[in-house]
């Protein structure tokens, strides 16, 4: 079956699981007029839910439990998971044996290219057919079935004749590869086990590079391309070779040069490079001289060529390796010239004491290495809310978050060096990761609380209520920093939770928002981002607070996410720029002009979050470099059909249909700021009404003739009002310095939108008198939601607005609210967002988190409101809904409710953050 079968199979189970039972041999009869598919989605159909009986539980990937079963496999445990899947150990019924299963990740299966490029390789795996290697028996559905290997990974210290025997295995296991083009990349002793008889079997090809010859005949680059590329950090640190820890292109040599780090290591029962941070164990991997001392005379010379920094002039086969083992009555020669050889050696050391002892007292320089951290599939932008990665006090380990296996959010760590990331149990719906002071717990914030957990697993303590954070610092003095609401200050609580402690006003210093808080090293001072209005952060800020005095002061204009760094300077951004400026950390002052550093840096202006980290000489950011530079709009209808808009290339967000379906307002730019346009899609023209790149959220009046907007400038952030033709000029109809986002209009002229305050985003409504529509006049605003909420929508009879509730799920309430202030509210779902209401028919739409959407029937009568039961309105899920700032996607309903307008991102652009390292920065 090929993935786009299993693909089309999967689109209509997932319809079918939201039926009655008798509802789905009609919805079968009219939608799968072909007679194989249909009998492919019925021999999957579980008669109680429709729940596919496969792998593939639901869309969403969920575990396999004990017991399970596919095909001739059952389910006996889980082994372990990682960026690659999970795997689990399985019984073969059909053959009566234990199998390791290794479910592909929705990531790698659902892509038809690189599930057909992980199969071919598979294949060439499977391939080795050899005594001393996991063997991969097949490749079924999703899943990769293998050797179970019985036993214990490889441990030393080992006798020499142990060592020399399993060194033999090991070896034969790499050149029964290599003789077939494959590169293992990752060999280490936890992938290399030895059963109970004492054979060893070398494990996990997963990272292994696989050539065009031993792949298949693809003929299209990418296909000819590996599961990695060159410039990754791909293996374990510890174990990498110098060519593999530059990210230089690798062959076999690379293999030779990890077979001598485990003989060393089977032989000392020591790790050969070692180091508190990435940073040491890299750098001595590429510099450390090596103590050939601690290891047997007999094997020296095979070492020294296995372990040869330089690729060209290190062991060429690992066939060869017995060749350069010392034969033991050479040793017994060798031996009598042992006292010569120490007088040579005592005198080389007397003379060379000075100078050794002169470089010694020097620093020893060490290169700028630049690596991507690949972060995996599952990793997510997590921008909006915090950092997309952090890493560890000890710059050893990277904190990011990622698609769980329902696809919520969740935290998954993994050390630097290592390709494997663990989900951290405890965090699903978790943003904004920080590393506790001993990088052993995290603090991140979920369900409007803060919160820490182990790393490794464990309770989960929540610390204080966090309506909105807004950048959270462990500090090393017990205190944990944070801005903890979009319009307020800075505040800290204890690690151990308690109420917290406001420590800044921005209203005291002229602003509305303090974020993005940094305790400076000896705990006097706190770093943070402050800015007079709530946007455009490229203005902002970089400010400091003695918790000495409680004074406060700018120490640097134009920039934003400020962070000190061991080295005596200060990091923040600007303008996509990474810049330094020595920082006086005594006088809480810059004592010098700022130097750029990078040019690819990613922030969000529209927050204040800056997308790197830096710690014990390692600097980790996101670059901006694979933004997209074109953005498509398409018409999708029910079934997943899409048809191009025909616009220029170009980035389009935030779409908004005219009420008569014949026009587009969207905004020309990537993310919050740009400029407004019309899209006539009768006469397929583009209009430009704004030239200024500081505009946003077009919203349509009735008459599908004029536009409500943002503008953000130096004197605050306004709505504006400009007819759609471009005639004339604008009008101001409310100013202000918090951040709001308009959504909707009444038909008789009421805007509602979401208005930033202290604590969170409240929904307002601003009428209009529109009976000059080129000169509207505006009244006051009026509050309509009072706890936090988004996205206010208007039905088309203006009786109702359905919004999304920021503790989760989308409800409506009557518009306008009753006079005693007591609004009756309808719950239509417990999650989901973007509510969207139907011209054509009683339906109300909304977005699942992994960008399905739903329609929900209703009835409306007087003031009384009833949902019905949601169904899948659109059976393939469109993730790039809930990843791209796009915020209306799913409100873009067409006049007659059978499509809707959204930006469609290319493949190139759907990956994960695009993560850098800079060790010895």
């Amino acid at each position: 079956m090929t993935p786009a079968r299993w693909q089309q199979i999967v689109d209509v189970l997932e319809r079918v699981r939201q039926l009655a039972p008798d509802e789905r041999a009609e919805f079968l009869n009219s939608t799968c007029t072909d007679d194989s598919l249909r009998s492919q989605v019925e021999s999957l159909l579980d008669p109680g839910d429709g729940i596919p009986s496969d792998f593939l539980r639901t869309q969403g990937w969920a575990r396999l439990a004990k017991g399970a079963r596919s095909g001739d496999y059952e389910i006996v445990s889980m082994l372990g998971a990682g960026g690659m899947g999970e795997v689990y150990r399985a019984r073969d019924l059909r053959l009566a044996r234990d199998v390791a299963i290794k479910v592909l990740p929705p990531s790698v299966a659902l892509d038809s290219e690189r599930l057909a490029r992980f199969e071919r390789e598979a294949k060439a795996l499977a391939a080795l057919n050899h005594a001393n290697i996991a063997h991969v028996y097949g490749f079924e559905g999703r899943a990769l079935i293998m050797e179970l290997v019985p036993g214990k990974p490889l441990k030393g210290p080992l006798s020499m004749e142990t060592a020399l025997d399993y060194a033999r295995q090991i070896a034969a296991a790499l050149e029964a590869a290599h003789e077939k083009g494959i590169v293992h990349r990752d060999l280490k002793p936890a992938n290399i086990m030895v059963t109970p008889d004492g054979v060893v079997k070398v494990l996990d090809f997963g990272l292994a590079a696989v050539p065009h010859s031993a792949a298949g005949d693809a003929t299209d680059q990418d296909e000819r391309s590996t599961l990695t590329r060159a410039g990754m950090i791909m293996g374990t640190a510890s174990y990498m070779s110098p060519e593999q820890a530059r990210g230089r292109p690798v062959d076999k040599r690379t293999d030779i040069w990890a077979f001598g780090v485990v003989l060393y290591e089977m032989l000392t029962g020591k790790r050969l490079f070692q180091g508190e941070t990435a940073t040491d164990v890299v750098s001595a991997v590429l510099t450390q001289e090596i103590d050939w001392n601690s290891v047997p005379w007999r094997v020296r010379r095979l070492l020294r060529r296995c372990l040869e920094r330089d690729a060209k002039k290190r062991l060429r086969d690992i066939a060869d390796w017995e060749t350069l083992l010392e034969a033991p009555q050479e040793i017994v020669s060798q031996s009598r010239y042992r006292f010569w050889i120490a007088i040579a050696t005592l005198a080389a050391a007397t003379i060379l004491f000075g100078v050794l002892f002169w470089r010694a007292s020097r620093p020893t320089p060490h290169p700028l290495m630049r690596f991507n951290a690949d972060l995996g599939p599952d990793a997510i932008d997590d921008s909006g809310d915090g950092s997309k990665a952090v890493l560890s006090p000890n710059g050893m380990r990277i904190a990011f978050v990622v698609r769980g296996g329902n696809r919520d959010r969740a935290l998954a760590t993994r050390m630097l060096g290592e390709a494997e990331a663990v989900v951290v149990p405890g965090t699903e719906g978790a943003s904004g990761p920080v590393f506790s002071p001993d990088g052993q717990s995290l603090a991140f914030n979920a369900d409007g609380k803060l919160k820490k957990v182990p790393i490794q697993g464990g309770p989960v303590t929540t610390l204080c209520d966090a309506p909105a954070v807004r950048g959270i610092w462990w500090g090393a003095d017990g205190y944990i920093y944070a801005g903890l609401t979009l319009g307020g200050g800075i505040s800290r609580v204890s690690e151990a939770g308690g109420t917290p402690e406001q420590l800044t006003d921005p209203a005291a210093t002229g602003e509305v928002t303090h974020r993005w808080p940094q305790l400076l090293p000896g705990g006097k001072a706190v770093l943070f981002t402050g800015h007079t209005i709530t946007h455009n952060y490229e203005e902002a800020n970089i400010e400091v607070l003695s918790l000495k005095t409680g004074k406060w002061k700018i120490i640097l204009r134009n920039g934003y996410h400020g962070r000190y760094v061991p080295t005596g300077h200060l990091l923040y951004v600007s303008h996509s720029t990474l810049y330094a400026a020595p920082f006086d950390l005594s006088r809480l002052e810059v004592r010098g002009a700022p130097v750029p550093l990078l040019d690819d840096v990613a922030g969000n202006i529209g927050n204040a979050n800056g997308q790197f980290d830096a710690e014990a000489g390692v600097l980790l950011y996101v670059s901006n470099r694979d933004q997209p530079r074109s953005i498509p709009l398409r018409w999708i209808d029910a079934m997943g059909n899409q048809e191009n808009i025909p616009l220029e290339p170009g980035l389009y967000g935030e779409p908004h249909l005219s009420p008569d379906g014949s026009q587009l307002a969207l905004v020309l730019a990537h993310g919050r700021l740009g400029d407004i346009a019309v899209y006539d899609l009768r006469r397929q023209s583009l209009t430009r009404l704004t030239f200024t790149q500081n505009n946003s959220n077009p919203v349509w009046a009735p008459d599908s003739r004029h536009i409500a907007y943002v503008r953000d400038s130096a004197d605050g952030i306004s709505i504006q009002w400009i007819r759609a033709d471009g005639a004339g000029g604008t009008k101001t109809l409310f100013r202000d310095k918090n951040e709001k986002d308009p959504w909707s209009m009444s038909p008789d002229g009421h805007l509602a939108f979401a208005w930033l305050t202290k604590v969170s985003y409240q929904l307002w409504t601003l009428p209009l008198d529109l009976q000059d529509p080129d000169n509207p006049r505006a009244g006051a605003p009026q509050p309509f939601v009072t706890r936090p909420s988004r996205q206010p929508e208007f039905s088309p009879d203006g009786r109702w607005i359905a919004f999304t509730d920021l503790a989760g799920g989308v409800r409506v309430r009557p518009f306008p609210p009753p006079e005693n202030g007591d609004s009756p509210e309808w719950q239509i779902s417990n999650s989901g967002s973007d509510p969207a209401w139907s011209r054509a028919a009683p339906e109300l739409f909304y977005l699942t988190v992994d960008g399905r959407l739903m329609a929900v029937p209703y009835t409306a009568s007087g003031g009384s409101f009833a949902a019905g039961k949601p169904r899948l309105w659109l059976g393939k899920a469109f993730p790039e809904l809930a990843a791209f700032c796009c915020d209306r996607a799913a409100a873009v309903i067409a006049p007659d409710g059978k499509r809707f307008v959204m930006p469609v991102l290319g493949e190139q652009n759907q990956g994960p953050p695009d993560a850098q390292i800079l060790l010895n920065f």
